[in-house]
């Protein structure tokens, strides 16, 4: 069989759906409330029966549409409540509430940008109008503009601290900003507002990872994995916080909910061949695909000499950039790229799951791998330090995921790399010292 390794397409993930609300008392103080009345007033004083015969019916039939439209966006026909609520701002251009709901169905349709303008003009009528800021900060969210959207909230918090929906906001939006401990008093507040909810839970613990306090949030991740275990971004959080307290057997075990995330885009498909599932392996062809970033496969491709070891032939499919680093490593038996033709193979499996698929009991190892003598000089780098380069790699891994792929030659040839192995060349350095992949919701 030969087939050619394709890259794994990222999964891009959809936004949540906004709820269309169904009520028109949202808005405290409609201006069409007060505005109405008096211009009717003051022309029926000045004998202007006919227009305000023309007036009230104008009125009326705003009041119509804009009913029409509550029906139909509380029963999800969006594009009618958009004609609907367009038809109600035109009878009356000071029917805030219809403009609000216009708003809300714009931003559900994806049209964030005139959602935003429209959210602004209310609040050029209506200045501090608590549903107005709250939604226009989550659409500016939606739109990437954190700072804004924080602000916003941050003046919703001033004038109704009990908004609800505001205390979850606000924190997310303080992670967001990378205030990990400003965030955590309002999603405790939101805690308590609602213990059962699940994703508050999970919020609350991506603030306590953020602190670096894996435990509680270990504690965390844990309630919300029992209160929703449908939800498979709970169960690999849980499992980036075990790891990062070294219970690497349920820590690896729980993180492979990673590949059932939608947004997840490092699973491959090979048709007609099985995945390893840690069944017995000797004999086998098993092909190991890289997942993830650089410094992960430098960490975990010691686990292919665990496979050699049990019998089993070895094909890694490594990223482009550590070919030579990883040319004559132990346990790797054939090394490709992507785009190179496969072999044949009887099974296949993602790097990081390994670990969890040899289902034995781990103890603290070593940090780096062996590097034969030809790989030990780069052309780009010259000698280097296999355990300087493993730990380096892993612990600027945040900063590389921030600002895309991590540039390794150029890494190789700055003193950074030098400077590290001092303290990467502990021959017993743990797991658990090392940096892992941040938990992401």
């Amino acid at each position: 069989m030969r087939q050619s390794a394709a890259p794994a397409a990222p999964v891009r993930a959809r936004p949540l759906p906004t709820s269309i609300r169904t009520r028109s008392s949202f808005i405290a103080l409609p201006v069409s409330a007060s505005a109405w009345p008096r211009e009717i007033r003051r022309l029926d004083r000045g004998g202007g029966k006919e227009k305000v015969q023309a007036l009230t019916e104008q009125r009326d039939r705003a009041a119509r549409a804009f009913s029409q439209g509550l029906a139909h966006g509380g029963a999800g026909r969006h594009d009618l409540a958009l004609e609907c609520f367009q038809e109600a701002t035109e009878h009356d251009a000071n029917h805030v509430a219809a403009r609000f709901n216009l708003a809300l169905v714009l931003r559900h349709l994806g049209r964030r940008t005139e959602a935003v303008g429209m959210l602004r003009t209310i609040l050029d009528r209506i200045p501090d109008q608590p549903d107005t800021l709250f939604c226009l900060a989550g659409a500016l969210n939606e739109l990437g503009d954190y700072p804004a959207a924080l602000a916003h909230l941050l003046q919703l918090e001033k004038i109704a601290p009990r908004h609800p929906g505001l205390d979850e906001a606000l924190g997310l939006a303080l992670l967001r900003a990378e205030a990990p401990w400003q965030a955590e008093a309002p999603l405790r507040r939101a805690i308590v507002q609602d213990p059962a909810a699940a994703t508050t839970l999970n919020n609350l613990g991506a603030a306590f990872m953020a602190q670096r306090r894996p435990a509680d949030a270990e504690r965390l991740y844990r309630r919300a994995t029992i209160m929703d275990d449908t939800v498979p971004a709970y169960r690999k959080n849980l499992g980036v916080s075990e790891l990062l307290q070294g219970k690497l057997v349920s820590g690896f075990r729980h993180y492979e909910a990673r590949r059932e995330q939608a947004i997840w885009g490092s699973n491959r498909s090979f048709p007609g061949i099985p995945e390893w599932r840690g069944e017995a392996i000797a004999g086998r062809t098993i092909l190991i695909y890289f997942e993830q970033g650089l410094g992960d496969t430098i960490q975990f491709v010691r686990y292919l000499a665990v496979l050699k070891a049990r019998g089993a032939r070895t094909i890694f499919l490594c990223q482009p950039e550590l070919v030579a680093l990883l040319a004559g490593v132990a346990g790797i038996d054939h090394l490709m790229t992507d785009g190179d033709p496969l072999p044949d193979f009887d099974c296949h499996t993602s790097l990081m799951s390994v670990p969890d698929r040899l289902a034995r009991r781990f103890r603290p190892f070593r940090a780096a791998f062996p590097i034969s003598a030809r790989s030990r000089t780069l052309r780009a780098g010259g000698p280097i330090a296999s355990r300087a380069t493993a730990f380096a790699l892993a612990s600027i891994g945040r900063r590389a995921d921030r600002n895309g792929p991590f540039p390794l030659k150029r890494w190789l040839r700055s003193p950074r790399s030098r400077a590290c192995a001092s303290t990467a060349c502990n021959p017993n350095l743990p797991l658990s010292a090392m940096r892992l992949p941040s938990s992401a919701s």
